[in-house]
């Protein structure tokens, strides 16, 4: 019976409603296991178990090795393992055929995470039956504009959010107000300039 359900979900159309995946085309894969393991949420469980900044710098920088970093690494991974963020570090384990978090483990993603490509990202999402993922990548003005521009493709199953933080948050002068509506191609003027031109507009007819 529980065969016959799990077939039926694994049918089901699924929509993703939340996420922060790569954009495809400018996906740089990763180069070291620790620093890739610790992309997502889960450094604000290690930052709540104690690690210092210093060393949380040290587990996310590509160029450290993982040996050096496994001793770090493996004292705070035994008091956060079972947080729901280091599910997604076991679930990234699993789909590389690892079934811990140990130093041979890592080695052996080591060798393993130059699959990892943006194509392989939407063959991924396809193998779940995933037919469309909300994807809040546009973070920021100038990627935004790529966007509007058509400079920057996405898969058919990627439906862009618009990040409106970034429109709000740097509303301080007349500098941020003008690179939020170059975004749209438009000048923002003074409320007695629109009146203006409302005025004169009003005028003429």
């Amino acid at each position: 019976m529980y065969g016959e359900i799990l077939e039926t979900v694994k049918q089901i159309p699924v929509v993703d409603s939340h996420e922060h995946l790569a954009i495809p085309s400018s996906y740089t894969a990763p180069r070291e296991p620790i620093a890739f393991l610790l992309r997502g949420y889960f450094p604000s469980d290690l930052l709540s178990s104690g690690i210092s900044q210093k060393e949380l710098q040290t587990l996310q920088n590509d160029e450290v090795s993982t040996e050096e970093k496994w001793p770090i690494f493996r004292k705070y991974w035994v008091k956060t393992e079972h947080t729901a963020y280091a599910r997604e570090v076991k679930h990234i384990m699993r789909i590389y055929d690892e079934e811990t978090v140990t130093l041979e483990s890592l080695k052996r993603l080591s060798q393993k995470m130059d699959r990892l490509t943006g194509d392989r990202i939407v063959e991924f999402l396809e193998s779940l039956n995933i037919k469309a993922a909300l994807v809040d990548i546009l973070g920021s003005l100038e990627t935004l504009k790529r966007f509007i521009k058509g400079e920057i493709k996405l898969p058919e199953c990627y439906k862009p959010l618009i990040p409106l933080p970034i429109f709000h948050e740097p509303v301080r002068s007349l500098y941020n107000i003008q690179s939020i509506a170059e975004v749209a191609g438009r000048t923002v003027t003074c409320l007695d300039d629109f009146l203006f031109h409302e005025y004169m507009r009003f005028a003429k007819n």
